[in-house]
């Protein structure tokens, strides 16, 4: 009788881990849904916002005449730490073209970001944003995600992962903004 019992228990215990688990898909697939519609979309004005850096704030709507690489990253994302040195090369090759690039981290533990920053160092601005808002803000989906912004702030690029076969696209889409901010 008592295999009866633990049988129907653990059925039971089955059954409400998968309603809850297909209730937290549902959730998950709901809120995918609602940041993409609300999504910075290419041709759009990024959103204006206030980033804390270790140097104090900066205010991406103060980089208008720049090209802007915005990159969002977290110390638990894998290929975070691999696009890291491609930036560090991108900023240092066109930093005196016009390029600024802000890589704003969304760990909740600053240490954690501390700690990626000893391993992989950058050679541009790195923006704390523990809070999620600018990521909701930019409707983030991917880690990392990059928005190249043109120098009146515009959305002209976005970008999701990154693989270093993704460099090449990248850096023309770089080369573009450029060449373009010239023109201006």
């Amino acid at each position: 009788m008592l295999w009866v019992q633990n049988r129907f228990s653990m059925k039971s215990t089955l059954a409400q881990l998968a309603t809850t688990s297909i209730k937290t898909l549902l959730c998950a697939a709901l809120l995918c849904a609602a940041a993409t519609a609300n999504a910075v979309k290419v041709g759009e004005l990024a959103p204006s916002v206030r980033l804390n850096t270790a140097k104090g704030e900066v205010l991406l709507a103060s980089l208008k005449g720049r090209v802007v690489y915005v990159d969002f990253w977290a110390s638990w994302c894998a290929p975070c730490k691999a696009s890291f040195p491609w930036m560090n090369t991108m900023a240092t090759r066109f930093q005196d073209k016009g390029l600024e690039i802000v890589a704003i981290n969304v760990d909740t533990a600053r240490p954690a970001a501390e700690r990626f920053l000893a391993q992989v160092p950058a050679k541009f601005t790195i923006a704390f944003e523990p809070t999620g808002t600018v990521a909701k803000q930019f409707a983030v989906t991917a880690m990392p995600m990059s928005y190249l912004l043109d120098a009146e702030g515009r959305v002209i690029y976005i970008h999701s992962g990154f693989k270093p076969a993704d460099t090449a696209e990248l850096e023309r889409a770089i080369e573009r903004a450029l060449a373009n901010l010239k023109r201006s």
